[in-house]
């Protein structure tokens, strides 16, 4: 329909602009976008296991959130962010950081910026995610060592080395 009504004029902004933004914004899609995000966030949660780490579930959240405030176009509340953050959150290793953050929130009698607990929390993924590079790295310096589980089956051990690049042990496919 949107064609036929501009096929003689060749000016894609004007369509774009009339017609495009009208339909893609209509309120019945707002209202699904809106009812998506939700859904979204219902189901995102931050576990020990979360695919892609801690910094990814933050990225997802904020972006969720970002999606949901343009289609609404209004501010959702820090409040309301904070208290679907802290349902999300199901990796226990934020609970130290969150109970911080909320002591210091009673303590002072200010309430808890949204964007100041969200970089708390983003600062602890960077520094856990720094700890597991320095762990990864250490693991393959003293695997090179020796120290690492290499070694033959004879000495005990499963992995190593064969020379060719192969790795030979029980778990080989």
């Amino acid at each position: 329909m949107i064609l036929r009504k501009y096929q003689d004029e060749q000016d894609g902004a004007t369509v774009y602009q009339e017609e495009l933004i009208d339909h893609y914004e209509h309120k019945s899609n707002k209202s699904l976008i809106k009812a998506k995000c939700t859904e979204e966030l219902v189901a995102l949660k931050l576990t020990p296991k979360f695919l892609g780490g801690p910094k990814k579930f933050f990225l997802q959240f904020q972006n969720i959130y970002l999606d949901l405030e343009n289609t609404t176009e209004s501010t959702i509340s820090d409040e309301e962010k904070i208290r679907t953050l802290n349902a999300a959150l199901q990796d226990p290793r934020f609970t130290a950081t969150r109970t911080s953050v909320e002591t210091v929130a009673l303590q002072t009698r200010h309430p808890i910026v949204y964007d100041s607990y969200l970089q708390a929390l983003e600062s602890q993924a960077q520094s856990m995610s720094t700890a597991s590079a320095y762990e990864r790295q250490s693991n393959s310096t003293n695997s090179q060592r020796g120290r690492g589980g290499g070694g033959s089956h004879a000495s005990g051990g499963y992995g190593g080395d064969r020379g060719d690049g192969r790795q030979k042990g029980k778990c080989r496919k």
